[in-house]
């Protein structure tokens, strides 16, 4: 049976209430004719309903989509290797996957300063800017779970 690959990949948190998934739109050759990857990306976080207090759950409170990032397949794949590689996360893993040079999407995965993380619940952080000079940073902490199921989507996605 052959499976087909996947379109997307995604990096949960590990309260289930923060997402980053970037979607295929097509594979492309970038400026110095590398493969690279036009992507859909989506930042997505949920939080306790502030409106009603007597309610504990959870309700949107933010959603990012940029449009047309260009990704290096090559940034991509390096980045899975090194995060393949670490047992512990005392030092943050970085990759800026963009095969342009007017966008930034720094992902790191490693302590944070402003979230409570350790060696085996580091954080996700994103830093990005768009083509059209939409700035912003996401971070949440994850577990070595949100880490394997962020492996496993994006060495399905690096298979197109």
């Amino acid at each position: 049976m052959t499976t087909s690959p996947q379109r997307y990949w995604s990096m949960p948190s590990n309260s289930g209430r923060d997402m980053c998934t970037v979607s295929l739109v097509r594979t492309v050759r970038s400026g110095d004719e590398t493969e690279a990857y036009v992507a859909d990306v989506q930042l997505r976080s949920e939080f306790w309903d502030l409106a009603n207090e007597n309610n504990r759950n959870h309700v949107p409170e933010a959603t990012v989509e940029l449009h047309q990032m260009l990704f290096s397949r090559a940034k991509l794949d390096a980045f899975v290797d090194e995060l393949g590689r670490q047992p512990q996360y005392l030092t943050p893993v970085f990759c800026d996957p963009c095969a342009s040079s007017g966008q930034r999407f720094l992902m790191s995965v490693g302590p944070a300063e402003d979230l409570i993380t350790d060696v085996y619940k580091p954080a996700f952080s994103v830093s990005f800017h768009s083509s059209s000079n939409l700035e912003g940073r996401m971070s949440y902490v994850i577990d070595q779970t949100c880490i394997d199921a962020f492996l496993e989507s994006c060495r399905g996605f690096l298979r197109n």
